[in-house]
């Protein structure tokens, strides 16, 4: 069975939809279309933008449950869910999810209000130039240290998408859902948790 390292973090090669996170092996069934791929995020570093890749694991769920697709293909009508792609990969800085997310010191007369739990900052800048909506980042801090960051912007549409973030034993999933999902936001982390460790295998 072929390994793939990085930076100390095994992860196999989804012939047998097998994998490593750390050093926990999970057997994620076909129907959510396992596979590995390089995530690419943008950070800031002293004000310079840097784009890092990260080997990392990918399968495609239902929000809010991250159950199977295959429901929501059978029953197109009748499609009550969100579906997405579920990125996982290693945490190897604590400041990782304030690089991607520019989360930085409050500028002068920046206000941080409180939504869902969770702080909310409004960006000063229109995510699109043709839009006037802002982009919005909530995010929570532990110690200090961002755990849970969602940033939500205008689509083509005018609608509001998130991708959420949040860290679970040293490493960093990933999702997009709907802005009316945010109330639900710890729900969703819990679900995706619970599918994972339902995954582990000896």
């Amino acid at each position: 069975m072929e390994k793939d390292f990085v930076d100390r973090v095994p992860f196999i090669f989804p012939q047998t939809n097998i994998f490593y996170i750390g050093k926990q092996k999970i057997e994620i069934p076909p129907q959510y279309f396992p596979q590995l791929e390089d995530y690419v995020f943008t950070s800031v570093i002293s004000s310079q933008e840097q784009r890092k890749s990260i080997r990392a694991i990918k399968f495609l769920a239902s929000i809010p449950n991250f159950s199977d697709t295959r429901q929501i293909f059978a029953k197109l009508p009748a499609i009550y869910n969100f579906s997405t792609n579920v990125s996982i990969f290693p945490l190897f800085n604590p400041k990782d999810l304030e690089k991607i997310f520019y989360i930085s010191p409050l500028a002068k007369n920046e206000q941080i209000d409180s939504q869902y739990g969770l702080n909310k900052r409004v960006s000063s800048e229109k995510y699109l130039y043709h839009n006037p909506r802002k982009k919005i980042i909530y995010y929570q801090k532990n110690n200090g240290v961002t755990t849970t960051a969602i940033r939500c912007y205008p689509d083509l549409l005018d609608k509001m998408k998130c991708q959420h973030y949040f860290v679970y034993k040293n490493f960093i999933f990933s999702f997009k859902h709907r802005e009316n999902d945010l109330k639900n936001w710890q729900v969703m982390q819990n679900n995706l948790i619970d599918k994972i460790e339902s995954w582990q295998r000896e």
